[in-house]
């Protein structure tokens, strides 16, 4: 894995993944995330795609509804937070359907549709469509106890076509989404961890963080290509670093970050690998070590958190 400075071809972009206009309406979200510098955002309204239309011009950008001019470009995603059902383990063979209610985001998707209509489908049936969505675990420790998403559900999702994890528990710390990553990676599946803000009004907006995504174009299709591959980060909101460059050579792992004040390689379980105190460092995995994520930490504390780098890759 290798994730350097984007030059002419890529550039970092900030997005938002999972926001509602519950009790504010599109246009207001969408003017708040122009104000906060997002370059782009994925509506994830309840169990239903939101139309896309209103808001976007032929280049797939929005544009202000209130005449004046927009200071900066801003791409609207369409998706959906789905309410889904994590298949059990299969009796004699057979997949049975009583498994784990969960809620999933789903983007890009399409034609407007609600979950009680015939067509709303099933993690199977989002695998087999097309042009299949990216499949991200939504706010996996919010809600009872027995909404939480343990580490067998999360590999179990993996399993049915989820490739990333929300970090931030819907009105809970981050503490617990690492844990919850860790043990994840620590099994060897493969996730990617980001963060959302779950924001249901402007209020919301900016509360837990941001992801960065690293794409040629600031389009769908470049934006979902990059998440796919893993050029991606998170950021706790406020954070002032920035990611330079990860890059691994051998068990060899190099990292720099702008504006961080510490560097921290962490491995299986979560557990603190080596401590680098400036803006760029460097760590000789072992060859046990399985993988090995950065956390940045800036002159507030704030972190950024990068994909885990996996050593078993050639």
């Amino acid at each position: 894995m290798s994730v350097s400075t984007p030059g002419a071809a890529r550039r970092w972009y900030k997005g938002e993944l999972h926001f509602h206009c519950e009790r504010s309406t599109m246009p207001e979200m969408l003017a708040a995330y122009r104000r906060r510098r997002y370059d782009f955002c994925v509506s994830t309204e309840h169990d239903a795609v939101h139309p896309q239309a209103p808001y976007c011009g032929p280049d797939g950008l929005c544009h202000p509804t209130d005449g004046t001019r927009a200071d900066r470009p801003l791409l609207l995603v369409g998706g959906s937070e789905m309410s889904l059902t994590i298949p059990g383990d299969p009796v004699d063979g057979v997949a049975t359907t009583n498994g784990k209610p969960v809620h999933v985001g789903a983007f890009p998707l399409g034609a407007p549709v609600e979950r009680h209509a015939p067509t709303w489908p099933t993690f199977t049936q989002l695998r087999r469509l097309a042009r299949p969505p990216l499949i991200v675990v939504n706010h996996p420790l919010a809600g009872a106890p027995e909404r939480h998403w343990s580490a067998d559900d999360v590999c179990a999702a993996i399993g049915h076509g989820a490739t990333h994890l929300e970090l931030n528990p819907r009105n809970h710390g981050i503490e617990g989404g690492l844990r919850l990553w860790d043990e994840v990676l620590s099994r060897g599946q493969r996730v990617y961890g980001v963060l959302t803000n779950d924001a249901h009004e402007v209020a919301n907006i900016g509360r837990y963080g941001a992801t960065l995504v690293q794409a040629a174009a600031l389009t769908t299709a470049a934006i979902v290509a990059g998440l796919r591959r893993g050029a991606c980060y998170a950021l706790e909101s406020g954070c002032r670093a920035r990611l330079s460059h990860v890059q691994r050579d051998g068990q060899e792992i190099t990292a720099a970050v702008t504006d961080a004040e510490e560097l921290h390689f962490i491995g299986a379980e979560g557990r603190i690998l080596h401590c680098v105190y400036a803006a760029a460092g460097h760590y000789q995995a072992p060859a046990a070590e399985r993988y090995v994520r950065i956390e940045a930490v800036d002159d507030a504390g704030r972190r950024l958190f990068t994909q885990p780098v996996w050593l078993d890759d050639e």
